[in-house]
């Protein structure tokens, strides 16, 4: 059923719910601005806020009724709970270090101002740490990165290409810089474990850290601190040696399914004997 979808259609209906819903959200806060005297940053904050809201719930009810997103096949195969720590684990270290290395260039943030707003309300929380995560997932991993790699016949095909779409749409230059790399790590925990909700959990962490963590005034690491530097070696380190772990569990578990497999098909055949 999936391969008979029109991925791009789908994705050109995600895109365009991203803006379409800002009239809704206009037609919600303009009354309420005018009868309140709400400041021109309040109204740009209430109507990203509605608008990103009403967008990423119309999404997952799209893919819901194109069969995209089922909760039963976003848990299944349910993963380990030594897969799950890990892949957060390792998942938020590598983040972390990619941070690290994009404070160093002055990469300018369209969103910023915007963004302050969301990041200081309960409401900005579940749409940027909660709905955002579930949309973008079955969007970029469940749709567009399984689709491609079907098409390519490769699993970095499709991971690769689902990446690159995945920065792309952000639009946001300091994004951007960090969405390619972050959805590399969260499309190849998707592709090893083969769950959805690994991606999803991973996602939901870092925006959750980066939701609470913006509200701080720490700041940017410089790389000429060997504090820095040292915290960017550990951060990288754990967060590969991590991947590596996920990888050999995966291989394990191949290896046994594999024999299992063998065995299943032995006793079959003496049983036909």
């Amino acid at each position: 059923m999936l391969k008979k979808r029109k991925t791009l259609t789908t994705l050109l209906i995600w895109l365009a719910l991203q803006f379409l819903c800002m009239i809704p959200a206009f037609l919600i806060i303009f009354p309420i601005a005018k009868a309140t005297d709400m400041s021109m940053e309040e109204r740009g904050t209430y109507m990203t806020l509605i608008t990103l809201i009403l967008a990423q719930l119309l999404s997952l009810l799209i893919f819901r009724l194109l069969k995209y997103f089922r909760l039963s096949e976003t848990v299944k195969p349910v993963p380990k709970a030594k897969t799950l720590i890990m892949s957060v684990a390792g998942g938020i270290s590598l983040f972390y270090a990619i941070n690290i290395i994009q404070a160093q260039f002055d990469i300018p943030d369209l969103l910023e101002q915007q963004m302050e707003g969301l990041l200081s309300s309960v409401w900005g929380f579940i749409a940027i740490c909660i709905l955002a995560p579930l949309s973008e997932e079955v969007m970029m991993r469940r749709i567009i990165l399984k689709d491609m790699w079907r098409k390519t016949g490769k699993m970095w095909g499709g991971i690769l290409i689902s990446s690159a779409i995945f920065a792309i749409i952000h639009l946001n230059p300091a994004q951007v810089v960090f969405a390619f790399p972050a959805a590399i790590i969260l499309g190849w925990l998707y592709a090893v474990t083969g769950s959805l909700s690994v991606p999803i959990l991973v996602h939901m962490a870092n925006n959750s850290i980066a939701f609470f963590t913006s509200q701080t005034d720490a700041d940017d690491p410089v790389l000429s601190d060997p504090e820095t530097m040292a915290v960017l070696a550990a951060t990288l380190a754990a967060g590969l040696i991590l991947m590596w772990l996920i990888a050999k569990e995966k291989r394990k578990a191949d290896l046994l399914s594999g024999q299992e497999a063998e065995i299943t098909e032995s006793e079959e055949v003496r049983e036909e004997l």
